[in-house]
């Protein structure tokens, strides 16, 4: 199945007469989030940071057991205060491989005198939806699951055929952190047809072709049995 990953701000900083150095440990580097959905081309991340050099260049990296080297997120300047000024900065894609869509990741910051912030953790989903198993007969059972929709909100499944909507499947509520739910359901809840069906989930109870947060994939129904296909953002 084909995934699509795409992929901040930089501030340098001016020339301080005399600086005052926070006490090693004293620093501190967060999201303000504690789950982070890329989608849509983009992903953002709310940043906040304390005790830094004021004035100083501070480094924002991310890390994962399974990635060899550091993910740079950000280059922010410390305020006079030693504190990173709280903002939505853009970050590059944090994947340890191509087949991901839930990780963890560890949150490392240090500024250019040295000052370096205890390590946090922030988790990131890949905005979508599978079902479990792959592949199954159309009236057989099995469980699909949507990650990255906005907590507490109804998320629904329209199936389509030929340009036309021929189910509308209320799957549940999307949970908090991350946006997750999932049903256990028939493969295809409507009548069996030959053919390429459009699977789409969003939070509209019935389809519509530019609904905000929209997850499409493809199910494939053959004379045989069905197969169903991770659904994926499109641009």
């Amino acid at each position: 199945m084909s995934l699509r990953r795409w992929l901040s701000g930089a501030s340098l900083p001016t020339c301080v007469l005399a600086v005052a150095v926070a006490p090693a440990g004293a620093a501190t580097i967060a999201t303000t989030t504690p789950c982070v959905t890329s989608f849509g081309g983009v992903k953002s991340v709310g940043l906040l940071g304390t005790g830094f050099t004021p004035g100083r260049t501070v480094l924002v990296r991310a890390t994962h057991p399974d990635i060899r080297a550091a993910s740079l997120m950000a280059q922010v300047q410390a305020d006079a205060t030693g504190n990173v000024p709280a903002g939505t900065l853009g970050m590059p894609a944090l994947f340890s491989s191509f087949s991901a869509v839930d990780e963890t990741f560890t949150l490392n910051a240090r500024d250019d005198r040295g000052v370096e912030a205890a390590p946090s953790t922030f988790r990131q989903v890949f905005f979508g939806f599978r079902a479990v198993p792959g592949e199954a007969k159309p009236r057989g059972t099995v469980r699909y699951s949507a990650r990255g929709f906005i907590p507490g909100r109804p998320v629904y499944a329209h199936f389509r055929f030929a340009g036309r909507t021929r189910a509308n499947v209320r799957i549940g509520v999307a949970r908090a952190p991350c946006g997750m739910v999932s049903r256990r359901m028939r493969q295809l809840p409507a009548k069996a047809r030959i053919g390429r069906w459009t699977v789409a989930m969003d939070h509209a109870r019935v389809f519509r072709r530019n609904a905000p947060l929209q997850a499409r994939g493809n199910l494939h129904i053959s004379r045989t049995g069905g197969s169903s296909r991770d659904g994926r953002l499109e641009p």
